[in-house]
């Protein structure tokens, strides 16, 4: 059974920049997306040689976007003034900290995050992420998925009993800006 959603059903209710950012980013484009071309495109037309693979796979199911979220996601891109609004308000930082162009460069995080949503999501799945205690970042994913496409009166059914976590997660890249 899919989630309920709410909101913007094209930028899962990220801030516009925030959304551009993120489908126009290398990371995104070049390991969460696949743009299907005709194979001439991709390969030069030699018909003594077989074709070789696209460059990279599909990450086109729940399972595939979980291995690359623990694979690659080392913090959720936080600056320190915004630790106090995540657990105010449960929202986080989208950008790299320190990056040459700082409000360009998203994290990881952010474009898997998207990437989560492009899948549309079944309650079985988020409950699946926000339950993962193997890594922190899928829980943290999870909890954002949730805080960026379910509806804002219901937020509280899912997050009341986590409240008390303890888990701590990296929020920024560096050595010690944990929550």
């Amino acid at each position: 059974m899919a989630l309920e959603s709410w909101g913007n059903e094209t930028t899962m209710n990220m801030n516009e920049i925030v959304y551009r950012n993120v489908v126009n980013s290398s990371y995104y484009q070049k390991t969460l997306t696949y743009v299907r071309f005709s194979p001439l495109f991709f390969f030069p037309f030699n018909p003594l040689t077989v074709p070789r693979k696209p460059p990279h796979r599909l990450l086109d199911n729940f399972d595939d976007v979980l291995d690359e979220i623990k694979k690659t996601v080392t913090h959720l891109g936080m600056c320190r003034a915004c630790a106090v609004v995540l657990l105010v308000l449960f929202l986080t930082e989208p950008f790299i900290a320190n990056s040459p162009t700082p409000y360009s460069t998203v994290s990881s995080a952010f474009c898997n995050l998207y990437k989560l949503w492009e899948l549309e999501l079944t309650v079985k799945q988020v409950e699946l992420m926000i339950q993962s205690y193997g890594s922190p970042f899928v829980r943290c994913l999870g909890f954002l998925y949730l805080r960026y496409t379910y509806p804002p009166a219901k937020l509280m059914e899912w997050f009341a009993d986590f409240l008390d976590d303890d888990e701590k997660v990296q929020v920024k890249a560096g050595k010690n800006p944990s929550m």
